[in-house]
């Protein structure tokens, strides 16, 4: 979903791919007036838990992100928690 804090959500489709490690797509809008369509490619860690990259919107914007994992998505957390019982 695409906007700000009490902003409407705006749907979006994503398509890309990921190869060697690095993760490449595209946000397409529907609706709420975006139209310009935003490229995202960026490196994923070696443990699999954070991209970070670049932002491209055509070739009048950019900027950097970076996507983090929750811990409780990874189950590293419930893995820590096991170890730390026995």
């Amino acid at each position: 979903m695409l906007g700000g804090p009490g902003a409407p959500d705006i749907p979006a489709v994503l398509e890309g791919h990921v190869s060697e490690g690095v993760l490449v797509f595209t946000k397409f809008a529907e609706g709420g007036g975006h139209v310009n369509p935003i490229r995202y490619e960026g490196v994923v860690a070696a443990d699999g838990d954070e991209i970070s990259g670049t932002w491209t919107i055509t070739a009048d914007w950019s900027g950097s992100f970076r996507m983090q994992r929750w811990p409780a998505a990874t189950g590293k957390a419930a893995d820590r928690e096991a170890v730390a019982r026995t």
